[in-house]
């Protein structure tokens, strides 16, 4: 089954970031990976330096999730979705989900 890498990018309402970091490590990572068929890996990562184009969020989350297709990846998702505690401290206008394919090998320094 094709493997995807699926980056998640998320803000907090304001005057919620620290709770919303909580929840978001703590409870949904966890809740992603219970209940959306073949999303097996979860990590999040802040923002700490940008140059060129703004990045539409400070926090993303990568995924590692298997499907028939991309399309299928994200619909596993969504389908599962009322299985999980989505938290209003998330400002849901700045949600944005991508997905990728592998194109090439891994470099490794030398």
């Amino acid at each position: 089954m094709p493997k995807y890498t699926v980056m998640v990018f998320t803000r907090a309402a304001p005057g919620d970031e620290e709770a919303f970091d909580e929840w978001y490590e703590n409870t949904h990572l966890d809740d992603v990976l219970a209940t959306a068929p073949g999303w097996t890996t979860g990590r999040r990562y802040s923002l700490d330096f940008q140059q060129g184009v703004p990045m539409p969020s400070p926090h993303l989350a990568l995924y590692e999730a298997e499907g028939e297709s991309p399309e299928a990846v994200v619909e596993a998702l969504a389908e599962t979705r009322s299985q999980r505690d989505i938290s209003d401290m998330m400002d849901r206008s700045q949600f944005a989900i991508w997905v990728f394919s592998e194109s090439g090998v891994v470099h490794r320094q030398v």
